[in-house]
């Protein structure tokens, strides 16, 4: 299948928990970002394509000086992880602020770990 992401991902030296604000429970784990979109391991089976999330994310204080992080992510697609009753989707930033662009660029900056396109990436994110 033709890898069709166009910037290096930024893996994260540990995953972080994401959450959709109304809910007590992490939505699941964000594994790896770049500027257009964002990886996130879970366990809900029905995440439908095009379905809009809003998010929130905290930063640990010793990555950077930023603490939290609101945004709106795309569901492009979902596949079941290799461990059993996990899924990962691939995500497309919505809307997302100047400020959330300088952030990712500085957590780049302080924490990340390059990771170029794998040949067996199936879509973007």
């Amino acid at each position: 299948m033709q890898n069709k992401r166009h910037l290096a991902r930024i893996q994260l030296p540990k995953p972080l928990e994401i959450y959709v604000p109304e809910e007590k429970e992490p939505f699941g784990l964000l594994i790896d970002v770049h500027f257009e979109g964002f990886l996130v391991m879970h366990r809900r089976r029905l995440i439908k394509q095009k379905q809009l999330f809003a998010f929130c994310l905290e930063i640990p204080h010793d990555w950077g000086d930023f603490a939290k992080l609101s945004f709106q992510g795309e569901a492009l697609w979902t596949t079941e992880d290799f461990s059993p009753e996990l899924y990962n989707t691939g995500f497309r930033f919505v809307n997302f602020s100047k400020e959330n662009t300088k952030a990712i660029q500085r957590l780049s900056e302080i924490v990340a770990i390059p990771n170029e396109p794998s040949d067996c990436a199936s879509g973007i994110a």
